[in-house]
């Protein structure tokens, strides 16, 4: 990020539209991020009201997204400025309208996946590091196709089991079932995964198990679906999570670190998640 204090002049925030996807498509392009138009789509529509566009002479040139579950918890992401218009205070400005917005409601926990140069814009912000991670990845062919989403997914009759809240600290139930829309699903008693297309790759998580033996099933079972190469955010605490995917074959290639700011911590059963929802939202 590394931005300057001052905002580009004439510089504006308002509300995201589903006409601004193309936009936030054309930043992924440029930064080499993994989301696809579905994936704009969903966290637009859970929160409409949270989604907001850095407008210069009329123009779009940054976004940020929030996604809340309830007011305990909520992920800042998207975080994303055009090359033309960085270094003139503009994701700080977005990021600040974002917590303006989540403060309103009431937010007791706001959290974020930051990078590492992110990560010290962040510190000045308030955020607080809790732990570190890294994206895990397997390389497959490059002219695979993607992975198909439809009827037999396995995602229609997904329903989150309880024990993710405890996993996660907070109920998702509402958002985790807008995923499994668009993901490939395996589900047991103790626990579940999700597979689904990414722009760069396919993306696995979230993956929530209380034992690793059923983790280790799921996992296998997802990864069968694509010849894809293949991401992984692995969380740093759960060392059975890091272990799996070096078995598997991934290697780590991006360092992140989740941080937090707000009244408290909320902290879940991270031994029990094997793989992130994503960056942007948890």
């Amino acid at each position: 990020m590394g931005e300057k204090s001052m905002t580009a002049e004439g510089f504006s925030i308002r509300q995201m539209t589903e006409g601004d996807i193309a936009f936030g498509m054309t930043l992924d392009e440029i930064v080499g991020w993994n989301q696809v138009v579905a994936d704009w789509v969903r966290f637009l529509r859970y929160q409409p009201d949270g989604c907001f566009v850095g407008m210069v002479g009329g123009k779009p040139v940054g976004t940020v997204s929030t996604t809340c579950y309830g007011t305990e918890m909520a992920w800042i992401g998207m975080v994303l400025v055009h090359p033309d218009h960085r270094r003139k205070g503009i994701a700080t400005a977005l990021m600040k309208h974002a917590l303006d917005f989540l403060d309103a409601r009431g937010t007791q926990c706001v959290k974020l996946d930051a990078t590492p140069a992110g990560a010290t814009v962040y510190e000045q912000l308030g955020f607080i590091r809790e732990w570190d991670f890294h994206r895990y990845q397997k390389d497959g062919k490059a002219d695979q196709e993607a992975l198909a989403i439809g009827a037999g997914a396995g995602g229609g009759g997904f329903a989150p089991p309880v024990t993710d809240r405890e996993a996660f600290g907070v109920n998702r139930d509402q958002w985790l079932m807008r995923l499994a829309e668009g993901s490939r699903v395996e589900q047991f008693q103790d626990g579940y995964g999700m597979l689904r297309p990414g722009r760069v790759a396919t993306y696995l998580g979230p993956v929530m198990a209380q034992k690793a033996d059923t983790a280790q099933v799921i996992v296998e079972r997802l990864l069968a679906e694509t010849k894809r190469t293949v991401f992984w955010d692995v969380p740093g605490p759960n060392e059975e999570a890091v272990k799996m995917a070096q078995r598997w074959g991934f290697a780590p290639v991006r360092p992140l670190t989740r941080m937090w700011r707000g009244k408290k911590l909320i902290v879940g059963r991270v031994k029990w998640q094997y793989a992130m929802g994503a960056p942007a939202t948890g």
